[in-house]
C-alpha cells in the first residue's frame, strides 16, 4: 500500500510531466499524463483543469465545460478555472451550458469584477463588444460608420485614417479603417489595421473576427482558426465570427466543435439557409 508521501510525489510527477507536454503540444502524451494523475488522487484540482484545458485545446469543447465545472466545484475561487470554463461554454456550449454556468458564476468566489466580465460575455457583450473609442467622441465613429455604409470606402477610408492620426488610441477607427480597407481587397493594409485594433483592445471580438475572415478567404486555416476563436469566446453570439470559425474547423477536420457552432448559428440566424448547409455537410463528414 503507497504511503500518502508516496502518492504525493507520483501525482506531482505526473503534473510536471503533463503540463511539460502540455506545453510542447503534445496533447495526447499530456492527457495520459494527468488521467495518471487522476488515477491516484482523483480530487487532483490541477489535474482536473488541466483536462479541461487539454480537451478545449483539441477542440472538445462538450467535454471541456464538463470537466471545467468539476474543477471549479472543487476550487471555486480561482479564477483561472472560471476563465477556462468560460471559454468552454463560448466555443461549444449549449443553452443549458450557459445557464448552468451562469448560475454558479453568481454564487463563485472571484473578484467581483471579473465576474462582471463573464456575465457580460454571455448577456450584454454576447453579439458585440464595446470597443475603446481612444477619446474620439461616439457621434464621430457613427459618422465613420456611416460613410462606410455608403459604400464609397476611399473616402471612408481617408476619413478614418484622419481620425486615428489625430487619436492614435482609438480601437475602434483602426476597426471602421480596417474595414473600409479589406472593402478595397487591400487586404495587406486592413490586416495591419485590424491587428492595429486588437492590440489596442484586445476584448475587441469584431477586430478578431474580421482579420480570421481575411485569413480564412486567403485559406491560412490554422491563422483563421486561431483569430476567430477569440472573436468566438469574446462574443460567443456573434453569428458572423460563430460561422467563419466553424468553416475553419470544418476545413481543418474538428467537425464535432464545427457542428456545434453551425448548430448555434442556425438557432441565431433561422433565415440564413447557407448555415443549414454548412450544417448539413458537417454532420455528412461526420456519419461517412
Amino acid at each position: 500500500m503507497q504511503s500518502s508521501q508516496t502518492t504525493i510525489s507520483a501525482a506531482d510527477a505526473h503534473y510536471q510531466a503533463g503540463t511539460k507536454y502540455f506545453s510542447q503540444k503534445d496533447f495526447r502524451a499530456a492527457m495520459a499524463e494527468f488521467r495518471s494523475l487522476l488515477a491516484i488522487a482523483p480530487d487532483h484540482v490541477g489535474g482536473t483543469f488541466q483536462i479541461g484545458r487539454v480537451f478545449l485545446e483539441t477542440f472538445w469543447t462538450k467535454e471541456a465545460v464538463e470537466w471545467f465545472r468539476h474543477a471549479a466545484q472543487l476550487k471555486p475561487d480561482t479564477p483561472q478555472i472560471w476563465q477556462g470554463w468560460a471559454e468552454a461554454v463560448a466555443l461549444g456550449g449549449d443553452r443549458e451550458d450557459r445557464r448552468t454556468f451562469l448560475s454558479e458564476l453568481k454564487r463563485s468566489e472571484i473578484d467581483k469584477n471579473l465576474r462582471k466580465q463573464l456575465e457580460d460575455r454571455f448577456g450584454s457583450h454576447r453579439k458585440a463588444s464595446r470597443p475603446q473609442l481612444g477619446g474620439v467622441a461616439p457621434r464621430q465613429i457613427s459618422q465613420l460608420a456611416r460613410s462606410l455604409r455608403s459604400g464609397d470606402y476611399k473616402k471612408a477610408e481617408a476619413e478614418a485614417a484622419k481620425v486615428l492620426r489625430a487619436a492614435p488610441r482609438s480601437a475602434a477607427a483602426a476597426f471602421i479603417l480596417g474595414d473600409a480597407q479589406a472593402r478595397q481587397n487591400k487586404d495587406t493594409e486592413a490586416q495591419a489595421s485590424f491587428r492595429r485594433a486588437i492590440k489596442l483592445d484586445p476584448r475587441y471580438a469584431e477586430a478578431y473576427g474580421a482579420l480570421g475572415q481575411l485569413l480564412y478567404n486567403q485559406r491560412a486555416l490554422t491563422g483563421a482558426m486561431e483569430t476567430l476563436r477569440p472573436a468566438v469566446i469574446l462574443a460567443p453570439d456573434m453569428v458572423p465570427a460563430v460561422v467563419g470559425l466553424g468553416k475553419a474547423l470544418a476545413d481543418l477536420g474538428h467537425n464535432h466543435a464545427a457542428a456545434r457552432l453551425f448548430e448555434r448559428a442556425t438557432r441565431l440566424d433561422p433565415k440564413n439557409s447557407s448555415i443549414f448547409v454548412e450544417l448539413g455537410n458537417t454532420h455528412m463528414r461526420l456519419n461517412s
